[in-house]
């Protein structure tokens, strides 16, 4: 992909896989934790696998482990009127089109988190929508990689798969009318089992109470939350928020592009992650979002797509 915007120096070396999740407090809260031990190895604990010991580990968006686990069959959700602090579930009965596009596209989200300087982080979300070879591309939105300091990009930019892999940022591309961007990691010989690009909407229209579903990682959350919720209307970004305050933009965003309004829970991290339609196709990313259960959506098409990956 041949960089538009600017490229990111990349990191000398790869950093190592790691789980996305503190093993070692697993370990003090297991229920068969050995009670002679310090430390015990993931073998001996009574999960069956590392993936369900993953699914079952759910931290809140402050980063800590939630006090009620998830029963089997559930999925971390976030959902209008519920719970800012996260730790609440829904399951395939309850909510099974946000259930059946979590399990389906739980895979292509990624977490993307860049230093800040001073001590600070910023954190994200993305979507796989491209593979070259060992070159897998990101989908987020350009206030993920480059904060509030707008022109440059956060160094040490990094993201996380579900399975705990953890790769470096080597380029990327910005479409700063619509708050876009592309990064690309090179994933190496785990490309082709890691990097499973989404399929995307060749156009993004919607009808009033239209189900979507958005994934995230809110907050500093370790766990993959889905964000159901029902489509609105698409307005103009100028037509957002409270009328009574001037509207700030990013330099280059286009004022008067199309922004889709959902209602629906979306928190700080969740943005640059995926909105799906009910056929799961990707219609956009998360941009905005309000403390009365407003979240906005940037459309995204094969076109937007094709046009930044080049």
């Amino acid at each position: 992909m041949a960089p538009l915007d600017k490229t990111l120096e990349a990191a000398p070396v790869p950093m190592p896989a790691r789980p996305n999740f503190d093993l070692l407090e697993a370990q003090r809260n297991a229920p068969d934790r050995p009670q002679n031990k310090s430390t015990v190895d993931p073998s001996e604990l009574y999960f069956g696998n590392m993936d369900s010991l993953r699914d079952l580990l759910v931290t809140g968006t402050d980063g800590k482990l939630c006090s009620t686990l998830p029963d089997a069959g559930q999925i971390p959700a976030l959902k209008a009127g519920g719970d800012a602090l996260g730790c609440t579930f829904t399951d395939a009965q309850r909510d099974p089109l946000a259930y059946q596009i979590y399990q389906d596209h739980k895979d292509q989200t990624v977490k993307m988190r860049g230093d800040y300087g001073q001590d600070l982080m910023v954190q994200g979300s993305g979507v796989m929508v491209g593979k070259d070879g060992d070159q897998c591309h990101i989908l987020t939105a350009l206030h993920v990689i480059e904060g509030d300091t707008v022109g440059e990009a956060l160094p040490n930019l990094r993201l996380t798969t579900t399975d705990g892999s953890e790769f470096p940022v080597q380029t990327a591309v910005a479409d700063r009318p619509h708050e876009l961007a592309i990064v690309s990691v090179d994933m190496g010989a785990s490309a082709d089992a890691l990097c499973k690009p989404v399929s995307i909407a060749k156009d993004s229209q919607l009808s009033p109470w239209d189900g979507a579903n958005s994934l995230g990682y809110p907050g500093s959350s370790t766990s993959l939350y889905v964000s159901p919720s029902k489509f609105h209307a698409a307005r103009q970004l100028s037509d957002l928020g409270d009328m009574s305050l001037p509207k700030e933009y990013f330099p280059g965003e286009d004022p008067d592009r199309t922004m889709l309004e959902f209602e629906g829970l979306a928190l700080p991290g969740n943005s640059g992650g995926p909105t799906f339609d009910k056929d799961g196709n990707l219609i956009g990313v998360v941009d905005e979002s309000t403390l009365n259960y407003t979240t906005w959506s940037t459309p995204v098409t094969e076109d937007i797509i094709n046009n930044m990956i080049q």
